[in-house]
């Protein structure tokens, strides 16, 4: 993949930030960030902690006790750390939020794929409320325990967010029916578009004031998120750079793509 993006690199019309990832890749391996501050990062570094109290094990982040699925090793929790710091790094373009783009005292998060939470860990003392959106069932111990000094703060959902209601499968639009929501985290796993489309009412607020959403999973979903999002009255912008992404199954093009829609009214 690295040199076939080197290649593609190599005869477009690069601009700026095209040309900071060819000026990488010439030099460096392929990195699912292409940029030297994923190199700040290492496994090495991390240290893991166990809570005799519940039997799992954590990591401390800023301050903050960050818990990890039941059952995973020291190994397998340094390297998913390492990646989670790579992403919500200042200058990645995985980060949810940036100096113009920030949740406030104001705040009612709805954190939609919010796997160990780590970005609603960070927020957690700011926001008014926070909804977390998971279904992995070792992610909803791990969450229990990590936002257990904020319980009045939280509200851990186990619903999939689609366009569907019914079984474990809910719409943002039957969800905050009767409940408040003004700032809206996703990363679905690519099921994006799904979730914007049952959230057509949501959306349209005009509390509802900001949108941070994944726009890498699939090939085409930077194009059809932006869309979305623009038909429900948001100004919507990339963050900066690229993130080098081929898909789950089988590699797609484009290789380099965008990696978070940030939105606001």
């Amino acid at each position: 993949m690295r040199r076939e993006i080197l290649n593609d690199l190599a005869v477009a019309r690069r601009g700026p930030e095209e040309e900071e990832v060819f000026a990488f890749l010439q030099k460096n391996p392929l990195n699912v960030f292409p940029y030297p501050f994923a190199a700040l990062y290492r496994p090495s570094d991390v240290k893991v902690y166990a809570d005799k109290s519940n039997g799992l094990k954590f990591v401390w982040h800023k301050q903050k006790r960050l818990y990890f699925q039941r059952g995973w090793g020291d190994d397998r929790i340094k390297r998913a750390y390492t990646a989670l710091c790579r992403e919500q790094h200042k200058d990645s373009p995985h980060c949810y939020t940036d100096a113009r783009f920030a949740v406030s005292a104001e705040s009612i998060l709805a954190d939609i794929g919010s796997a160990e939470g780590i970005f609603a860990l960070e927020q957690v003392e700011v926001c008014r409320h926070i909804y977390l959106f998971e279904t992995d069932p070792g992610w909803i111990e791990a969450l229990n325990a990590t936002f257990s000094p904020w319980k009045e703060k939280i509200t851990l959902v186990n619903c999939f967010v689609s366009d569907v209601n019914g079984g474990d499968h809910i719409t943002l639009d039957a969800y905050f029916a009767g409940r408040e929501v003004n700032f809206i985290k996703a990363d679905v796993e690519g099921s994006e578009r799904s979730l914007l489309k049952g959230a057509q009412v949501v959306i349209r607020r005009p509390q509802v004031h900001r949108i941070a959403i994944a726009a890498y999973h699939r090939p085409d979903d930077g194009n059809v998120l932006w869309q979305q999002l623009e038909d429900a009255g948001f100004n919507p912008r990339y963050t900066h750079g690229f993130m080098a992404f081929g898909g789950f199954d089988r590699p797609e093009r484009p290789y380099l793509r965008r990696g978070v829609i940030l939105a606001e009214k």
